[in-house]
């Protein structure tokens, strides 16, 4: 029984029960005769290892059908060569079926709950596609409704009104449905493409309904300078100048923050997302997850998009963070597996908005 509690507890071997869909009680040694009695269904799980579901903190489900085709590109490149043309045609029930595929790949691999930065709304079906899928698999499912007002190309451009009005609409027909496994906060896209007041507008809504923000940031070197040549500022700097920071906003890839930066997201208790296969696809750099650490900035682990990962395997991100940051570092010990493994599981959990 691998727990991931606060004292990292490993009981070897343990037992776990479970009534309903909750755990009723887990501890070390035997199973007690009283619950084994009561137990409908016992399950020998001995050369094995029990613990709990990962957070899956980031990926785009939609993606799911065009993992492969623009592999060996670099972000802004691979986006106008595979991601773009496949967005501007997909509908809500493709977007249905490539989420079911996406999810029950992530269950399959240990992810119980998944973001999905869904930012793809030619069709309107396609958010209620995916909050379907997440209804019929069991998962739980946070959607962070993707939004760009500016600098985009303009079939994914949509007013403020616009973003305000659909995410209004998911939020009061899908958050807290399938036994409160679906929820819905705002997902500005990336930095380049939301301006300063709609930015304000969505994160005070989000506040108003105790929701969440989800943001690309600081994925690669390109974008910080394109935000250094339009606003003056870098990513964090940006944010927390609009006053839209603090530990409900989700801050994905953060790979290109300065020492400053980094004191600001721990001041501000902003949650990062870390996506190391994603980012080692694409070429976009390491980020500094261990200065992060230091910083006690949590810190949570995701896939990313099939498109720009070829996968939904969170194990496989396990390892990958685990090697990234060893030879990046030159240091065999800056992160062991159960570090690897708290971000998985609780550093996910924060980012999801359910911190253990």
């Amino acid at each position: 029984m691998v727990t991931v509690d606060d004292r990292g507890r490993v009981l070897d071997p343990g037992y776990l029960y479970i009534e309903g869909d909750r755990i009723a009680a887990l501890g070390a040694g035997e199973a007690p005769d009283s619950l084994r009695a009561g137990a409908s269904l016992m399950m020998d799980a001995s050369r094995m290892a029990v613990m709990p579901g990962m957070v899956n903190a980031h990926t785009h489900l939609f993606q799911t059908f065009i993992r492969g085709l623009a592999d060996d590109k670099p972000l802004l490149d691979w986006l106008a060569a595979a991601i773009w043309p496949v967005a501007h045609a997909l509908t809500g029930e493709e977007a249905h079926l490539a989420a079911m595929v996406g999810l029950v790949e992530n269950l399959r691999c240990g992810a119980t709950a998944v973001i999905d930065h869904q930012y793809v709304h030619t069709d309107p079906a396609n958010d209620d596609g995916v909050c379907r899928a997440a209804a019929d698999t069991g998962v739980r499912l946070l959607l962070a409704r993707g939004w760009a007002d500016m600098d985009y190309p303009p079939p994914f451009i949509e007013t403020p009104e616009r973003i305000v009005a659909e995410t209004t609409r998911l939020y009061e027909r899908w958050n807290g449905q399938a036994g409160g496994r679906i929820r819905v906060e705002f997902g500005p896209l990336i930095p380049w493409g939301c301006s300063d007041e709609t930015m304000r507008r969505t994160y005070a809504l989000a506040r108003q309904w105790g929701a969440g923000t989800h943001i690309h940031i600081a994925e690669t070197r390109a974008e910080v300078e394109m935000n250094l040549q339009k606003r003056g500022s870098r990513h964090v700097e940006w944010l927390a100048a609009l006053d839209t920071l603090g530990p409900d906003v989700q801050l994905v890839h953060s790979v290109w923050l300065d020492e400053n930066e980094l004191d600001t997201v721990a001041r501000y208790g902003a949650v990062v997302v870390h996506c190391p296969v994603s980012n080692m696809y694409l070429a976009s750099g390491v980020a500094p997850v261990p200065a992060m650490r230091e910083r006690n900035i949590p810190v949570a682990l995701a896939t990313d998009g099939p498109g720009s990962n070829n996968s939904q395997d969170m194990l496989e991100v396990l390892k990958t963070t685990a090697l990234l940051h060893k030879v990046s570092s030159l240091n065999a010990m800056v992160l062991l597996p159960e570090d690897v493994l708290w971000m998985a599981c609780r550093g996910g959990a924060a980012a999801f908005g359910q911190p253990g």
